[in-house]
């Protein structure tokens, strides 16, 4: 017993022994720390929609966040983006009308302008806030979510807007400057989903 006793503190004491032991704690200690890293990696789903009808047509908007692409169809128009993060740009076609938009983007904010269809525009998307504010042709617009109520009021070229927004099943329905909207945001938030509120517009 006292010569296997002696054996298993010798092997303990064995240099090779002791540095695997305090290699494996090293690794232990710092699983936190990886998987930390690997959830910051892994961030939002690589894919989001948002999906109904809009003025009685279907609605459909679907993001890529691996190939940054907008895509779909507003009733028989065909969406087609492409933006560009390291350019700060947006460019593609909604049906015909010509996409070319420049943002500026920060966690909290993003700038959007340039034109839509040939006219200025130029609007402030205030993320945590869920709100923005801007114009388009020449009109004003700004939509704005009261979180207490669920309620998107504010108004676009002079007319109102009037919406609900429940952020748990993440549908979106109401009127927006008298045109019907009722549509499901899936994988991104109302914040976000402002960034590319041109998609909206007449």
């Amino acid at each position: 017993m006292k010569i296997s006793a002696l054996l298993l503190v010798f092997a303990l004491l064995s240099p090779s022994v002791s540095s695997a032991a305090s290699y494996g704690l090293r690794q232990a200690a710092g699983l936190p720390s990886m998987v930390g890293r690997a959830t910051r990696n892994i961030g939002r789903p690589r894919f989001a929609s948002v999906k109904g009808t809009y003025e009685g047509l279907a609605f459909a908007l679907h993001l890529s966040r691996s190939l940054w692409v907008l895509s779909g169809d507003r009733g028989e128009d065909a969406i087609g983006v492409k933006i560009d993060h390291d350019g700060k740009s947006m460019l593609g076609d909604i049906g015909g009308r010509r996409v070319e938009l420049a943002f500026h983007w920060t966690p909290n904010s993003s700038i959007v302008q340039g034109t839509y269809d040939g006219k200025p525009i130029r609007y402030t998307v205030d993320f945590r806030g869920k709100a923005v504010a801007g114009s388009y042709a020449g009109n004003q617009f700004r939509l704005a979510l009261d979180e207490k109520s669920g309620k998107v009021v504010g108004g676009l070229g002079g007319k109102a807007v009037s919406l609900t927004y429940n952020p748990m099943s993440g549908r979106l329905d109401g009127t927006l400057a008298g045109r019907s909207v009722d549509v499901a945001l899936v994988n991104v938030d109302l914040g976000e989903f402002l960034q590319y509120f041109f998609v909206l517009l007449p």
